[in-house]
């Protein structure tokens, strides 16, 4: 059934106008090298026909498809050619496919991104998808991973008692020293902060096969938040589209049709069934956003507080501090920017039309904290009580 879905998208590529394609995740079900090798030949109906993008999820993760570690054999089986990677992260400076990144241009000449994240995303792979769309911000951008919706819109360590769907905390991952995020840690420490992310794409829980949540990011920008999963859990009424009858074989090849139509600034998805040949039509599994926003990003600046500092005060008690927001991004409109900082009772400390502000340091002085603003961001910097050094981490 797999292999003849991917052939069917494949076939009706032109038909049904498919610019790229997304896998949210698991595309083993243990992690198992024989699984891995039927992926491998089912994918290749698409190799040269289509872009597509994998995910790692939870069951391409660990021994047994367990995702007690950050492990896949996913590089084992596929390739960066293969997936038309601009660029791959694992977290200890080498290549690998369980993150990757890469671009492509819509018929109506917009720039996209794509950058698909493994299940549970460790801090260091934020940081680093933040820097790539940071490098990007010209292009509207898809983030794609395995967890991102849950029965109560995102998931975060709260799902499973809640709701009974789960990710990233309730498996063995969440022990790494680095750290794991769910889809509300995504949101409010990556997607939120840019004005360019237009979709996140996820699956793993099971809810009723497809939703779709919209939240607001940085500069009003609309986040489209597709979920997809049409997996056992589901019922035969969905997967059957609407035959319960015809809902046991393997979903029928069940996919996610997301369609922008950038003229009329609207969004459409739907459910297909490749072994049907046939549509969903039950309404919530056709949804429409109106005014999506799915222009020419907006620019906006963001702000940057610069590296941590290190304070070390002379014989009179004092020291020299500089605060450099030097590395905030500007708007790319030309508009003259203001940058500010406050003490944390809200007093303003100094104020520039460089990102650059100098004062002396008490010594007696603890407990301070600055922020480094532009006229469209915010970044924070805190000061640690010591007798005579203070490290300000921004």
């Amino acid at each position: 059934m797999f292999g003849e879905m991917i052939q069917h998208i494949a076939d009706h590529k032109d038909a049904l106008g498919i610019a790229h394609v997304l896998q949210v995740g698991d595309v083993t079900d243990n992690n198992f090298d024989s699984q891995w090798q039927i992926a491998t030949d089912a994918w290749s109906h698409m190799d040269g026909v289509i872009g597509y993008t994998l995910a790692v999820g939870n069951h391409d993760m660990g021994d047994d498809g367990h995702a007690q570690d950050f492990s896949s054999k996913i590089d084992d089986y596929f390739t960066p050619e293969q997936l038309g990677t601009d660029g791959t992260y694992d977290g200890y400076d080498q290549p690998s496919l369980r993150n990757t990144y890469n671009t492509f241009i819509s018929p109506d000449g917009q720039d996209w991104l794509i950058l698909s994240l493994e299940f549970g995303a460790p801090d260091d792979v934020l940081r680093c998808a933040g820097e790539v769309i940071e490098g990007h911000l010209d292009h509207r951008v898809i983030l794609n991973t395995h967890a991102r919706n849950g029965g109560d819109k995102r998931v975060d360590p709260t799902t499973e008692d809640l709701t009974g769907e789960n990710g990233a905390w309730s498996y063995g991952i969440r022990d790494d020293a680095r750290n794991v995020n769910d889809g509300e840690d995504m949101y409010r420490e990556l997607a939120s902060k840019y004005p360019n992310i237009s979709f996140t794409f996820g699956g793993h829980n099971f809810l009723d096969g497809a939703e779709t949540v919209v939240s607001q990011t940085a500069g009003g920008n609309n986040l489209h938040q597709v979920f997809v999963n049409y997996q056992n859990g589901i019922s035969g009424e969905i997967t059957g589209a609407g035959d319960p009858s015809l809902g046991d074989r393997a979903g029928n090849g069940a996919f996610r049709i997301i369609v922008i139509d950038p003229d009329n600034d609207h969004i459409t998805t739907h459910t297909k069934f490749a072994d049907l040949d046939k549509f969903f039509e039950r309404v919530d599994h056709q949804e429409t956003f109106e005014n999506a926003g799915i222009g020419a990003p907006k620019q906006i600046g963001i702000a940057k507080a610069g590296e941590d500092l290190t304070i070390k005060a002379g014989a009179d008690g004092l020291a020299e501090l500089t605060l450099d927001a030097s590395g905030t991004i500007l708007p790319g409109d030309g508009r003259a920017l203001t940058y500010s900082w406050y003490d944390a009772q809200g007093g303003l400390l100094g104020k520039a039309t460089r990102p650059c502000w100098r004062s002396s340091l008490a010594r007696a002085q603890t407990g301070w904290c600055w922020k480094s603003q532009t006229s469209t961001g915010m970044s924070a910097a805190t000061k640690r009580p010591s007798s005579s050094k203070a490290r300000v981490t921004c």
